[in-house]
This record gives C-alpha cells, sequence and structure tokens, in this order.
C-alpha cells in the first residue's frame, strides 16, 4: 500500500470513529458508506479491521455498527491524566514555591513516561524539556522512581526492552547494575539523576500510587549543579518533596504510606 493510501485509509477510519462516537450511534455498512463517500470495499475493509482489534461490533439482526466498550480504556487514560494534573497542581505549586527550585510532573504510559506539567526557574536553564515530551521510563528519574515499585516482573521486561531500545543511547547498559539501581531507589524511597546536558543538575524524583497502590505518576525537583546529597538543605528538599508526593498519592485514593 501506498504511504498516501495508507494516510487516507487512517483519515477515513478516524472519521468512522468520530460519526460513531455520538451517545447511540449505529450505522449499517450501507449508511456509513453514504456518511463517509466510501466505496464498499473500503468500508468493509475498515469495520472489518476495528472488529478483528475489539474496538468495532456489529449487531446480528440490524447488521449496524457501534463502538465497543473498549474505547472506554483509552478515554480514560486520556481523562486520568487531566484529572490526576488536577488533583497534583496545587501541591506542586506549593513544592515550588516552598523551594523555589524547578518542580516536574509525568503520567506513566507503557515503557515510558509524558511530561504534564512542569514550573520552572531560571537556575536550570539546560534543561529545555516541553509539556507533552515523552521519555523512555528508565532514562528519566521519574521513570526509574516509577519503576523501582512495579512488579519484578514488570520490571524485568521493561528493561529488557530498554536495553534493546536504548543500549547504544547512552553507552552500556547492564541489566544487573540497572537492577541494582532500582532496588537502592525502593529503598530510599527517591531517584537521583545528575543531568550531564545541564552541566551536572540533579533531579530528584518520587512516585505516585493510585488506590491500587500501582505507581502511575512521577513528581522531581530540578537542582543546581552545586546541590550535593550530603547537604542539610538537599535533605530538607527531599522531605518537602516526598512529602508532596505522598499528599497527591492519598487524594488520588492511596490508602498505604509509600514507605515500606
Amino acid at each position: 500500500m501506498k504511504k498516501s493510501s495508507s494516510i487516507n485509509s487512517v483519515f477515513k477510519t478516524f472519521r468512522l470513529i468520530d460519526i460513531l462516537s455520538v451517545p447511540n450511534a449505529e450505522y449499517s455498512l450501507t449508511e456509513i458508506t453514504k456518511r463517509l463517500d466510501l466505496s464498499i470495499g473500503a468500508a468493509q475493509r475498515i469495520t472489518n479491521s476495528l472488529m478483528q482489534i475489539g474496538y468495532l461490533a456489529k449487531d446480528k439482526k440490524t447488521k449496524k455498527y457501534r463502538l465497543t466498550p473498549k474505547w472506554l480504556s483509552v478515554g480514560f487514560g486520556i481523562l486520568a491524566g487531566m484529572e490526576i494534573r488536577k488533583i497534583a497542581l496545587p501541591h506542586l505549586k506549593q513544592l515550588y514555591k516552598e523551594t523555589g527550585q524547578t518542580v516536574s510532573f509525568v503520567i506513566r504510559d507503557g515503557d515510558e513516561v509524558i511530561y504534564i506539567e512542569r514550573l520552572t526557574t531560571q537556575d536550570l536553564i539546560g534543561f529545555n524539556i516541553r509539556t507533552g515530551l515523552k521519555r523512555p521510563m528508565y532514562m528519566n528519574s521519574m521513570g526509574r522512581a516509577i519503576l523501582a515499585y512495579l512488579p519484578v516482573d514488570d520490571q524485568a521486561e521493561i528493561l529488557k526492552r530498554t536495553i534493546s531500545t536504548n543500549g547504544n543511547a547512552k553507552g552500556s547498559l547492564k541489566r544487573d547494575k540497572m537492577e541494582a539501581e532500582l532496588k537502592k531507589i525502593k529503598q530510599m524511597g527517591y531517584a537521583i539523576n545528575r543531568v550531564s546536558y545541564s552541566g551536572g543538575a540533579m533531579a530528584v524524583s518520587v512516585p505516585i500510587f493510585n488506590q491500587k497502590g500501582k505507581p502511575i505518576a512521577g513528581i522531581n525537583i530540578g537542582m543546581p549543579p552545586k546541590t550535593s546529597p550530603e547537604d542539610e538543605h538537599f535533605h530538607k528538599m527531599v522531605e518537602m518533596l516526598m512529602k508532596t508526593g505522598r499528599t497527591i498519592s492519598s487524594e488520588i485514593g492511596y490508602m498505604d504510606d509509600m514507605e515500606e
């Protein structure tokens, strides 16, 4: 299939999804061809494909198509990100005010994290990060904080894919060293990362847990290069960061504390 034909098929597929997303919308194949100006063949290919992956259903009696509840997971995923941000934002602003440091917030998306909020200071100009940016989970301090609290089997699969995809991106990635680091993060309750492209600035991160105790998001503080983990000031900011993480987790529905 030619590239232009592929793009056209995707466009037509989303047009179909759009007209079926109206409450109680159901259309027969003939109605779909008329609404979207498609040939019968094109309409059949699109509907069969969507049915095969479970996003479209066909009524046996009326022969009409409708969207399935599987789309709810897509919508709820988006809404969850929006709702979490709404809950977290006041606490992020308070943390930003109390520490005077850059504060970031990400949510997990598969093997990656997505930045959905960032409150910046002028101290960390080298941190050229925008909301919407995706980063591999292990290659990001907030991602590592999340990863450290996932079940061991999930960690293993993610690390395997990370090594395969990013093994040459930042030098050699050794499985045993990665696993040891995640164990240390879980013991401490937070992750630390020195950012080489920002002059050695430090990022300190903690996970956010949902009502089931699963790590679904992360927050961090970006500290200037001169910061040392031995400084009393560093430990005070980490305490504030961890407190903020526990508060956000609690408001999402997490009933236990994050320390084991």
